[in-house]
């Protein structure tokens, strides 16, 4: 049956959607006021006649004609009194469903909130603002890394069952899970596991091991495990091999010589891996967002749909509501091949960034009807390869340049680009300071 519901809503999505823009554009038009254009073909706000300050309608007029009935009545002097609008008896609760379709806030702990005066973020400053992330309508949280690391930006983890100093300590986030469960948010995390740090004990032990390697000696992974866990050669393979001082081997470090590729093959590897998911998981983390899943092995989308396949899995068989998302920075056509890996949901790069379709369409310099057109797009193609897809789209994240300069600090534009990234399918990522007009 939820098929067959599936199918009929995805005949009928290219239908609807049109409709649901044109309504969208039409409620922000009129928020922006009546707008005429002036003999330079310039669109401005229609003022009063009097004092040159732009007038809200009265309620119950029609443009700038006075309503036939009075809101208020007048007293002796003859001014108007205004009366208060009428008040309901009950407030509608918000019907939301339990599931994993949710708004997501992206929270950089960094520069988010110091609760401390030490001049950086902490988790208990996001504990602090959790009310205000929940007013806001968001019930999903995405925390950027947050084990122990050596970088600002914490993508080169050291010890993965932990949290960074700079951040607080495990029972700062066992607190952090428990707040954010208590007002129905889901909270997921990074999960780093194409790379670690090169101060990451089993790279160091392993590199340690193969400069007392006698030459043209192979390793031995009972004396030493951890070579298996990254991919050591004795040559060269390319530029991204970065030399192990004092040996002849090479590692493999594709986004920095200090973050040394960890060999996703390995099963000694995904054991210790499947321990730390175990680790988060019992912290109380309901998912998992999977950086850069398309370098896992470069060029082997099979390889990495498997390894994606595998890490979700196992962690749905300890709770079955558990969430994934994936980066995979890409057209349209290799997300959609990702899909593959039975996980989820992926980063729909298609429409982000500066010259995505969401900032695109909002500048005006998009067609919208070739907007809706992808928007239908996406629901076939990524629906293709996984029925049970949830899109997951975004203006911006933390590898990119704001969205108030990418639009130029247009206010109509910004909100007009939330505005449709709002209404699309799925479950929409908003960073952090967006809100706000950052």
């Amino acid at each position: 049956m939820r098929k067959e519901i599936r199918q009929v809503l995805q005949r009928l999505l290219p239908r609807l959607m049109p409709c649901v823009l044109a309504l969208i554009m039409a409620l922000n038009i009129c928020a922006c006021g009546d707008r005429n254009t002036n003999a330079d073909g310039a669109t401005e706000v229609s003022e009063s006649a009097s004092g040159g300050q732009s007038e809200a309608a009265a309620p119950g007029s029609v443009g700038t004609e006075a309503s036939s009935e009075s809101v208020g009545t007048e007293d002796a002097n003859g001014t108007q009194e205004v009366s208060e609008p009428p008040a309901y008896a009950y407030e509608q609760e918000l019907n939301i469903i339990d599931d994993n379709y949710r708004n997501y806030y992206e929270i950089f702990v960094y520069s988010f909130y110091d609760s401390d005066g030490d001049g950086i973020g902490d988790l208990n400053g996001v504990i602090e603002k959790l009310d205000y992330v929940q007013d806001m309508g968001f019930n999903g949280i995405w925390l950027m890394p947050i084990m122990q690391s050596t970088t600002y930006h914490k993508y080169d983890v050291v010890d993965y069952c932990s949290i960074d100093r700079e951040y607080g300590t495990v029972d700062d986030f066992k607190r952090l899970a428990e707040e954010c469960h208590k007002r129905d948010i889901r909270l997921i995390i990074d999960f780093v596991i194409n790379h670690t740090s090169s101060s990451h004990r089993w790279f160091t032990d392993a590199c340690a091991y193969l400069r007392q390697l006698p030459k043209d000696a192979e390793p031995d992974l009972a004396e030493c495990p951890y070579v298996d866990y990254y991919h050591f050669s004795r040559e060269q393979v390319n530029g991204d091999y970065y030399a192990v001082n004092g040996s002849d081997w090479y590692y493999e470090g594709v986004f920095w010589s200090e973050m040394p590729d960890l060999n996703l093959g390995s099963e000694a590897l995904r054991a210790e891996i499947e321990a730390a998911a175990d680790f988060w998981m019992d912290m109380g983390v309901d998912g998992f967002r999977m950086d850069a899943a398309m370098h896992f092995e470069e060029g082997d989308i099979t390889f990495n749909n498997e390894a994606l396949n595998w890490l979700f899995s196992y962690c749905k068989e300890r709770n079955e509501n558990f969430y994934m998302v994936s980066e995979v920075w890409a057209a349209k056509t290799t997300i959609a091949n990702y899909y593959g890996s039975g996980t989820p949901s992926m980063f729909n790069f298609d429409v982000a960034d500066v010259e995505g379709k969401l900032i695109k369409a909002a500048r005006g310099t998009y067609k919208i009807a070739t907007f809706v057109e992808n928007m239908a797009g996406y629901a076939q193609d990524y629906g293709s390869k996984n029925e049970a897809f949830i899109d997951a789209p975004f203006i911006a994240n933390h590898d990119m340049g704001r969205v108030a300069n990418d639009l130029q600090k247009d206010a109509n534009d910004m909100k007009m680009a939330c505005g449709l990234l709002m209404m699309m399918n799925g479950s929409p990522f908003v960073y952090y300071g967006e809100e706000i007009g950052m």
